[in-house]
């Protein structure tokens, strides 16, 4: 799924209404050529916007401004045929000027996007020359071709954005001037299921302001730290959707669109008030805000230090979530982590550190010593007898499945006799998956890069080296973890019979897997290594450091009679790391 500015993809993906013959780029009108030739080149897109109905029939006057669609030549205006849900779609059919006869005509989600004649409407039609503008169908709503190309909008309509969005996959990238547009390409994103945005996920899509005078826009990337901040006055604002980004308009409109939306300040309220919670993803839309006076850095999540705990509903929020806020999740969570480049450059340090098998198992085991109770010293000393190294990993809630993750592909290396069985056993979760009703799009999306990094461990040039610096990579390492989190929701809830009783609270699986399983960042029990590994067929022995009498360090294997365990993880309280014989 797309934002609206994603609607310009390969003419030959395309399709019209009734099931005529795909759209070439031959048969375009010649309006509609003034779209980029750079966007008749583009990925395919899906989305699940849907277009509120105008106040004012400025959509129709756009239309005609930018490039009518003819509705005679058409059919229907670039309709996607790979959309996945769409929860609302306003069905209007009007003419010009006139209040419509049907409004908010509520869809069935379609998963299998079988689009049908009598389910591409048209929202709005022009009585001149039988023009048209907006079209919607199960799954979308599509807009018109002009600001599918040009993606502007008149400076007075109240259009473009509804209350249920899903993620983005591609976020086109503009170099934007006073005069022209440059497209730049497409930069891919993690369509994430649980929405936590990584570092390279955050891109600075425009600053715009005036310097002597004249008033400019300007592509910066997130890694660009030296832009002027004194002489740069922001007059638009950077925003970041949880699962998509509201790419900037050109010129002034944007100024007049983030106006009618209640001009969100740099300085003020940072939440833009776009979005509503979705039926199925709890969305935190985060303003990104740069002070272009003090700093020219963004604000990127995860760190590699622990995130700040979630509050909870009943504390007061600090005094930064009051300037920040965010909508806790409920499945899906999206934590934005304030961070500057220096400090990101600094944890990314450590973590490159911290991430590599130390040498000698002593040095390994011996941190924070002067802290450490006598009975933990002799829990080490007993640890050291069968355990010669260690691999730590980072201690941000996702410790477990990191370590499971890189454990267990790590072995692969050494031995791909196990290979064929693990990759059928994720397909067929992912089968699991799909009858459990999760979103067809996104499970996709994590399911093949996560076969992706398996496939580059079937080759046989990947080296353990080359391994580790994959998930020291967070893109790639925090996708991993994230499908692995799916998986064992899905695990859970298809025997909830079976883990029903240890849930507490009075909660039902699905809410269980929504608020302790799905969600980043939140750390792993008993019962969720019990599921990943019977969902994954792969025997894990977890040792526990915790203290026990004795000095005695306690190991349980999961599943408790089986294989021998192929994982060997020390469980430290709140933290798990890697142990190598």
């Amino acid at each position: 799924m797309r934002t609206a500015g994603d609607f310009a993809p390969d003419f030959a993906d395309l399709v019209v209404a009734g099931n005529e013959p795909l759209l070439e780029p031959s048969r375009l009108p010649a309006q509609c050529q003034r779209v980029p030739q750079a966007h008749l080149h583009c990925p395919r897109v899906s989305s699940c916007i849907c277009l509120q109905e105008l106040q004012r029939p400025v959509n129709v006057r756009i239309s005609a401004e930018q490039g009518d669609v003819d509705w005679n030549t058409l059919g229907t205006t670039l309709v996607d045929h790979l959309i996945a849900e769409s929860f609302c779609l306003n069905r209007l059919d009007k003419k010009y000027g006139d209040p419509p006869t049907e409004v908010a005509a509520i869809y069935d989600t379609s998963w299998q996007f079988d689009y049908e004649k009598e389910d591409v409407v048209v929202f709005r039609k022009k009585n001149r020359g039988s023009k048209l503008s907006c079209f919607a169908g199960r799954g979308l709503v599509c807009a018109p071709h002009t600001v599918v190309g040009e993606f502007m909008t008149d400076p007075e309509s109240s259009f473009l954005w509804d209350k249920f969005l899903t993620e983005s996959k591609y976020l086109k990238i503009f170099s934007q001037t006073e005069s022209r547009t440059d497209y730049l390409g497409y930069q891919k994103f993690s369509s994430s299921h649980c929405f936590s945005f990584l570092q390279r996920d955050i891109l600075c899509f425009i600053r715009s302001g005036d310097i002597n005078g004249k008033f400019v826009h300007s592509a910066v990337s997130v890694e660009d730290e030296h832009y002027p901040p004194q002489r740069f006055l922001p007059r638009c604002n950077i925003y970041l959707g949880t699962g998509f980004v509201i790419e900037p308009f050109r010129g002034s409109p944007n100024t007049s669109l983030v106006t009618y939306f209640g001009h969100v300040d740099l300085r003020g309220f940072p939440l833009f008030i776009m979005n509503q919670v979705m039926r199925m993803y709890p969305m935190a839309i985060r303003l990104i805000s740069k002070n272009f006076e003090s700093q020219a850095s963004l604000q990127h999540l995860p760190s590699p230090s622990p995130p700040p705990a979630h509050p909870s509903p009943t504390s007061p929020p600090s005094s930064h979530e009051q300037s920040l806020p965010y909508q806790d999740d409920l499945s899906l969570n999206a934590l934005l982590l304030e961070k500057t480049h220096e400090n990101g450059k600094q944890q990314r340090c450590q973590r490159s550190v911290a991430a590599r098998a130390s040498t000698a198992f002593p040095s390994a085991l011996n941190y924070d010593e002067a802290t450490m109770a006598q009975v933990e010293r002799i829990q080490k000393e007993n640890l050291r007898s069968r355990y010669s190294q260690l691999r730590r990993t980072r201690g941000d809630g996702n410790c477990f499945f990191r370590a499971f993750a890189f454990g267990y592909m790590e072995g692969l290396l050494r031995d791909k006799s196990d290979l064929s069985r693990f990759r059928d056993a994720v397909n067929k979760q992912k089968s699991d998956l799909l009858a459990l009703g999760y979103p067809t799009f996104t499970l996709d999306d994590f399911h093949d890069n996560f076969m992706e990094t398996l496939e580059e461990v079937a080759n046989p040039a990947t080296t353990i080296q080359s391994l580790t610096e994959k998930f020291q990579d967070q893109g790639c390492s925090d996708y991993v973890v994230c499908y692995l989190r799916i998986l064992t929701s899905g695990h859970l809830q298809t025997n909830s019979q079976f883990f029903q009783a240890f849930v507490e609270g009075g909660k039902t699986m699905k809410e269980y897997c929504s608020q302790e399983v799905e969600p980043m960042y939140h750390e792993c029990d008993h019962m969720h290594i019990t599921a990943l590994t019977a969902a994954l067929g792969v025997p894990v022995r977890v040792e526990y450091m915790d203290r026990g009498e004795g000095g005695v360090v306690n190991h349980h294997d999961f599943p408790e009679e089986g294989s021998q365990p192929v994982i060997h993880i020390l469980y430290r309280p709140g933290h798990y790391d890697i142990l190598y014989r």
